[in-house]
C-alpha cells in the first residue's frame, strides 16, 4: 500500500528529475555571453543538475523498491528542489534573462 508521504516523494523524485534534464536543456541554448556573466554560478547549475538528476532517479527508484525510508527523506526532496529553484534564479539574475530559454524555444516550436 502506498502512502501519501511516498507519493509526494516519488512526485518531487520525478520533479527532480525533470528539473534536472532542463537544466542541461538550458546549457545548450545559452550564449557565450549569458555563460560569461558568472561563470561559478553557470558551472553550480550544471553540478546541480547532474545532482537533481541522480538524486531523482536514486529516490524514485528506492521508494519503489524499498518504501520511503523516512519521514525525513520527503523533507530532503523538498529542501533540494527548493535549493535547485533558488540556484536557478541566481543564475538567470546573473545573466539578465527574466525567464528559460527552454520556455522561448518550445513556444517558438508551438507557433
Amino acid at each position: 500500500m502506498v502512502t501519501m508521504l511516498e507519493l509526494g516523494a516519488t512526485l518531487l523524485s520525478g520533479l527532480l528529475l525533470v528539473q534536472g534534464l532542463v537544466g542541461f536543456a538550458e546549457r545548450r541554448l545559452y550564449t557565450d555571453a549569458q555563460r560569461s556573466g558568472d561563470p561559478l554560478l553557470v558551472r553550480l547549475q550544471l553540478f546541480g543538475s547532474l545532482l537533481a538528476v541522480g538524486i531523482g532517479l536514486l529516490a524514485a527508484a528506492w521508494i519503489r523498491r524499498h518504501g520511503l525510508p523516512s519521514p525525513w527523506a520527503f523533507l530532503l526532496l523538498t529542501v533540494w528542489v527548493s535549493l535547485t529553484v533558488f540556484l536557478q534564479i541566481a543564475v538567470y539574475r546573473a545573466m539578465g534573462i527574466s525567464h528559460s530559454p527552454v520556455i522561448d524555444r518550445v513556444a517558438s516550436r508551438l507557433s
